[in-house]
């Protein structure tokens, strides 16, 4: 959960807001399928939240479910990756004018560098059901490039997305600088800024320069989530 200020436009009690998202991945069952993978669940849901404002609205939700299949890559008896493919949806539960929502594949291959550097691809087909959004994709993106490094101490968390949009020189970027309260935790002190489209999907067209500051809950680093 971070709050903050954008840097594009005046500050004030509609411009500042808070953010939050909860990520869950399970697995669903301990058997193993064909070729050596795993099916499992997940489910992602973000909320802009007009903190600031008169009687502090949630100005939009994000619901994103879906069902995949995993792989573990394993070279040496050592853990260097996962290759996953899920099927998922994504709406802001709105009506008329204001639903947004589409349906994709989403190809995702995870590299694990060492125990400190990880580089992930993905790439979405896509499927744009929705009336009002159907050019969505030319703002949201058909994928992303995430680079996670963690130093040797294991307090600083650095974070990178780029997300390709029709114009592969102007992408979307989403960055944090992240650092651990405890070596016995997994709560974090985070920095987080946004520049580009589609942060949330009422207003996907709308460039985002926000910066925010607040705490993430992250899993251990070593993981193929």
């Amino acid at each position: 959960m971070v709050t903050g200020i954008p840097l594009n436009k005046p500050v004030n009690r509609k411009t500042a807001d808070a953010f939050f998202q909860f990520s869950i991945r399970h697995r669903v069952t301990k058997s193993v399928l064909p070729f050596n993978s795993f099916l499992y669940i997940t489910y992602s849901q973000k909320s802009f939240w007009d903190i600031y404002d008169e009687s502090s609205p949630f100005h939009d939700t994000n619901y994103n479910p879906g069902i995949g299949i995993g792989r573990y890559v394993i070279r040496n008896n050592k853990l260097k990756g996962a290759v996953m493919l899920s099927l998922e949806h994504e709406s802001n539960g709105k009506a008329d004018l204001d639903s947004r929502s589409w349906n994709y594949i989403n190809m995702s291959v995870k590299y694990f560098y060492n125990m400190r550097l990880s580089a992930k691809a993905q790439v979405y087909l896509p499927y744009v059901d929705g009336e009002h959004n159907k050019d969505m994709l030319r703002y949201k993106g058909y994928g992303n490039f995430s680079i996670n490094y963690i130093d040797k101490r294991n307090l600083w968390w650095f974070s990178l997305d780029i997300v390709p949009r029709d114009k592969i020189i102007n992408p979307n970027i989403h960055t944090s600088l992240s650092f651990r309260v405890s070596r016995n935790s997994n709560q974090y002190l985070t920095l987080d800024y946004y520049a580009g489209y589609g942060e949330g999907l009422l207003n996907y067209k709308e460039y985002t320069n926000q910066i925010r500051i607040g705490f993430t809950i992250k899993p251990d680093f070593f993981s193929a989530y």
